[in-house]
C-alpha cells in the first residue's frame, strides 16, 4: 500500500502542477486586462497561513486518532488467508487521511500563489481567469474577496466541490464555522493528483 503522497507520481504530480501554478500566475494570468480591485493582500497571505495551521493542528489530532484505530486493528487480525480484507481495512482507515495530508500541501502551494498574485498586482486578472476555468459569475467572484474570504479559499472550495461533487458553498460554510480545509478534505476522499490538476486549470494557458 503507498504511504502518505510518497507513491509513485504522486508528490511529482503535486510539485509539477505547483511549480507551474507560482510561474504561470505571472504568465497567463498577467496576460490578462484591467487593473486589480484594491484588497487586503497581506492580510490574505497570513490567513492562508493561519489556514495552515489549523489543518496542521487538524492532522495532528485525527493521525494520533487513526493511530489507535491501528493498533486495534492489529489486535483483531488475522493475516493468514485474510491479506485482502486486511489491506482493505487499512485503506478505508488511511484514505481519509491521506486526502487530509494532500489538503495541506495544496495549502502550501496556494499561499505562495496568494504572494505571486499580491507582488504581481494580479486580482483583477485572476478573477478573469476564475470566472473563464469554471464558469462563475464575476459578482460571485467580486462578493466572495468582499466578504475577505482569500484566494486559496476560493480556489480549494472551488476544486474541491468539482472533484468531491460538493456545492462550493456548503463546503465554505464548513470553513466559516471553523472546520480546516484539511478536514473538510477528509470528510470528501480525494487523490492528490485530482485536486491538483483541477486547480492547475486556472494556471494553464
Amino acid at each position: 500500500m503507498d504511504g502518505p503522497l510518497m507513491a509513485s507520481g504522486r508528490t511529482p504530480a503535486l510539485a509539477r502542477w505547483a511549480t507551474l501554478a507560482i510561474v504561470l500566475t505571472l504568465g497567463t494570468i498577467r496576460s490578462g486586462r484591467a487593473q486589480p480591485p484594491a484588497t487586503n493582500s497581506g492580510a490574505d497571505f497570513k490567513r492562508a497561513q493561519t489556514d495552515m495551521d489549523r489543518s496542521s493542528a487538524y492532522l495532528v489530532t485525527s493521525l494520533a486518532a487513526m493511530t489507535q484505530q491501528l493498533k486495534e486493528l492489529a489486535a483483531k487480525a488475522q493475516v493468514a488467508g485474510q491479506k485482502e480484507q486486511l489491506e482493505k481495512q487499512l485503506g478505508e482507515l488511511y484514505e481519509p487521511h491521506n486526502a487530509a495530508v494532500t489538503m495541506l500541501l495544496v495549502q502550501t502551494y496556494l499561499a505562495a500563489v496568494e504572494r505571486a498574485l499580491a507582488d504581481g498586482g494580479l486580482e483583477a486578472q485572476a478573477i478573469d481567469r476564475v470566472v473563464t476555468v469554471w464558469g462563475l459569475t464575476k459578482t460571485d467572484v467580486l462578493a466572495q474577496r468582499e466578504k475577505g474570504i482569500n484566494w486559496s479559499s476560493i480556489l480549494l472550495s472551488q476544486a474541491l466541490g468539482k472533484v468531491a461533487d460538493k456545492p462550493t458553498a456548503d463546503l465554505l460554510a464548513l470553513y466559516e464555522k471553523g472546520q480546516s480545509w484539511s478536514e473538510i478534505a477528509a470528510s470528501f476522499p480525494v487523490k492528490a493528483e485530482t485536486l491538483g490538476g483541477e486547480i492547475e486549470k486556472v494556471f494553464k494557458e
